[in-house]
């Protein structure tokens, strides 16, 4: 699957949103792991940012990666 502008557009956001919320660097493990995680959600269909960043909220592996 290519992202086009966009897609890109609100990949960013979100893990923008998310990292911000958290008080996660972009740049950090944490960050990383977000972002791969975000991709395959916009792959399996959660494509707005409210959608992307509910689902990394319910994302069991980042929650206990994390210690959120």
């Amino acid at each position: 699957m290519a992202f086009g502008p966009a897609d890109l557009d609100i990949l960013r956001t979100a893990l923008e949103t998310w990292c911000e919320e958290r008080g996660i660097a972009l740049d950090s493990i944490g960050g990383e792991l977000a972002a791969s995680a975000l991709v395959n959600m916009f792959r399996e269909g959660h494509r707005t940012v409210p959608a992307l960043v509910d689902a990394l909220n319910r994302h069991k592996s980042l929650s206990s990666e994390l210690a959120i």
